[in-house]
This record gives C-alpha cells, structure tokens and sequence, in this order.
C-alpha cells in the first residue's frame, strides 16, 4: 500500500489510469457522448481525461469508483464548455470590433488599402508562378473559398491550400525585401 508521503512513480499512475479505462472505458466514454456536441469532442474529452487520471489518481479511499469518475467527468465537461464559450464570445467580441473598425475608415484610408492591395497583388503577379497567383487572386479578389477556386482551376482542394500558403510566404518575403 502506498502512502500519501511517497510520491506515485509516474509509469505507476498511467498503469492505474489504463486499468480504469479498461474496467470503466465504456462507461466513461457513454457519459462524455451524452455531454459532447460529436465524436471528435467527445475523443478529446475521453484522452484528456486518461490524462488527468495519470496526473491526479482515484484516491484510494473512493468506495464508489463509477460515482466518482462521473463527477470528475462532468466537471471537466462543464469546465471545457465554459472555456469555449469564453473563447467564442472573446472572438465575437473581435469580429465586432473588426467590423467597426472597417465601418469607421475614412475615404482616404480606403484608398490606401486598396492602393495597398493592388501593389501586393502586382508583386504576387510578377514573383510568383501563374498557378499560385491565380489561387491567391481567386481566393482574395474573388473571395471564394478554396473548394470553389480548386473547382475552377481542377485542382484538389489541399494543392489550393498549398499553393496560397506558399505563395503567402513568397510574397512576404518580397514585401520584406522591399523594405
């Protein structure tokens, strides 16, 4: 029997995490799935979890095992769902404050943009191969989104993110050349 005064050897912990999951695995996997919103979620919270097991063990002197995994489990849920909340209101909040930002240019700053835009768009034009300008031109002039521009060009959806990815950096690279 170990004592609180010895530390747990770390490989012990992930032993006594894996007996658990193997006694009490579908259990615990049940009670995410009635929480997570699809089955990515739910795999996150289920290897988070075994995570936390290896880090904070049962204690020993837990008479009801499925209780307490249960409430372990629904405080970490409610404790993930409460930080993406926070996180989609802190983005929401952002967006908000990008959209006015936009609304609030003057005429002149809307003429240095686009000015702007038209000379990163005539580096792209003259540094980069034909196949990456076109993906760039397609995806920020056009805006579309890069299924619609891979359609256009018949090209696979990645190679499109591939080649505007590249081409970012290519043009980065030129812009900070420039200056």
């Amino acid at each position: 029997m170990v004592t609180l005064t010895q530390p747990i050897p770390k490989n012990q912990n992930v032993n006594n995490a894996a007996m658990i999951y193997e006694k009490h695995g579908r259990f615990i996997m049940t009670a995410i799935k009635s929480f997570a919103k699809n089955s990515v979620e739910a795999e996150d919270i289920y290897q988070e979890f075994f995570i936390k097991l290896t880090e904070k063990p049962i204690p020993d002197n837990i008479k009801n095992i499925k209780a307490f995994l249960y409430r372990a489990l629904t405080r970490d849920i409610l404790d993930s769902i409460r930080k993406q909340n926070a996180y989609n209101a802190r983005i929401a909040r952002y967006a908000l404050k990008i959209k006015n930002r936009k609304k609030n240019l003057t005429y002149a700053d809307k003429i240095e943009i686009t000015e702007a835009t038209e000379n990163i768009f005539a580096i792209a034009k003259n540094n980069l191969p034909h196949h990456f300008y076109n993906a760039i031109e397609m995806r920020f002039r056009q805006d579309l989104s890069n299924i619609e521009v891979a359609q256009q060009l018949n090209l696979n959806s990645k190679s499109v993110g591939r080649y505007i990815c590249i081409g970012l950096k290519k043009i980065r690279k030129c812009l900070q050349a420039r200056n």
